[in-house]
């Protein structure tokens, strides 16, 4: 009995090194990149980025609300989770006005990882990269 146990033992741990020969844990990133762009003429005051996950138990919302001063033509990296995140609203302001978008991205763990560009033009804000898709709502 415990030569068998031994036996599996040994096979799981060889298993385990072989996986991480092949699949390094280094190059798993464990966020999602946001790189926020201020396209427009003001500084920006506020980035505001709301995560909702969505599990079959319940619904978490986790909000930061980041009081950052981006100046024009500048830029700033936030990171998102990577796991359960069904979607993310962006919210930035400056002195004139603010923006908001709602917005799914896909992450892709082993080659298709790539940043989530917004830029924000001072009346609206467009995405880039990452597999991110703004979320249409349709209220008719």
């Amino acid at each position: 009995m415990k030569k068998g146990i031994s036996s599996i033992l040994q096979v799981a741990v060889s298993c385990l090194l072989l996986v991480s020969l092949f699949f390094g844990c280094s190059d798993i990133p464990s966020s999602q990149a946001l790189i926020v762009v201020n396209a427009s003429e003001n500084v920006v005051s506020l980035v505001s980025i709301r995560q909702t996950n969505i599990s079959p138990k319940k619904m978490e919302n986790s909000t930061n609300a980041l009081i950052e001063t981006i100046a024009p033509g500048e830029s700033m990296t936030f990171y998102l989770g990577t796991s359960l995140v069904d979607s993310i609203r962006l919210y930035i302001s400056d002195a004139e006005g603010y923006a908001s978008i709602d917005f799914t991205y896909e992450f892709h763990m082993h080659g298709g990882y790539e940043d989530i560009i917004a830029s924000y033009t001072g009346t609206g804000i467009t995405l880039s990269g990452g597999h991110a898709e703004e979320i249409v709502q349709d209220y008719s």
